[in-house]
Formats: C-alpha cells, structure tokens, sequence
C-alpha cells in the first residue's frame, strides 16, 4: 500500500452499502478527514489472530448518517469489550485467564509493531472480546 494506486484499489474492493449490504453498529470514534480513511485502509491489511478483521469501507446513506461519515465495517465481537464485561461482575477471570488476555494483547501489540504501527489508545475499552469463559483459557 505504498502507491496510491494500491491505495484505490484497496478501497475499491473493500467498500460495502449502509443500508443495503449492512447495518449500522455501534459508534467508534477517531479522527476526522482523509488521514481516516488511509488509516482504514491499513487496517483492512492487518492479518493477526487477536486484532479484530477490518472488512471495508461503508458508503454512507446520506438518508441513514451524513456523507462527512467515515464507517468501518470489522468483525463483531458478542461480548464487547474487556472493560464493560469486568464490570458487569459477572465475569471473574481466573489467573489464569488473565494472563492468557495479557498473552494475546501483547502479542497483537508486537504485531502492530512489527508492521511499524502505534495503536496510541490501549485500553481495557479496545480489548473486544469474542468470547468469555472466566476458567477457559482457550475462550478469550
């Protein structure tokens, strides 16, 4: 993705319909303008097990959400993010759970490295989870 011919073709081939091909989800926020839009772009080229997929780009339905809108389509994660699981109270990670959490984050935080990428907002908030057993490690 070196050349802005890559670049559009990326795009071309990863942008999705909001309305037709997909539905709107939860809000995440960012930056604004065009530095978005390459940074999802980059996102749809990251291939890790505990990075969340990126798909594409979602036009936006001037109808549904304003066209200044830029909107990711990524893999859904069913029980949303570390922070709110924890503090639901239901969910009470053995040791180790945890640690296995802390295993997959730092190796996805090694991986955005390696790739020469700072995620610059790690947080329990951007830990999604996929699914949560508190005693099976194999489940996070």
């Amino acid at each position: 993705m070196n050349n802005r011919t890559s670049l559009a073709t990326l795009q071309r081939q990863s942008t999705y319909e909001l309305g037709c091909e997909i539905q709107k989800g939860e809000k995440i926020t960012g930056g604004f303008g065009n530095k978005v839009e390459v940074e999802a772009l980059l996102y749809i080229t990251l291939h890790h097990p505990h990075i969340i997929k990126t798909y594409g780009l979602v036009n936006p339905n001037d109808q549904l959400i304003g066209s200044d809108s830029v909107l990711l389509l990524q893999e859904y994660a069913k029980d949303g993010d570390i922070a709110r699981l924890l503090s639901a109270q239901y969910f009470v990670p053995s040791q180790y759970v945890l640690i296995e959490i802390f295993i997959q984050i730092s190796n996805a935080m090694i991986y955005l490295a390696e790739n020469d990428i700072i995620h610059g907002d790690l947080a329990c908030r951007n830990a999604l989870v996929f699914k949560s057993d508190p005693h099976d490690t194999k489940t996070i």
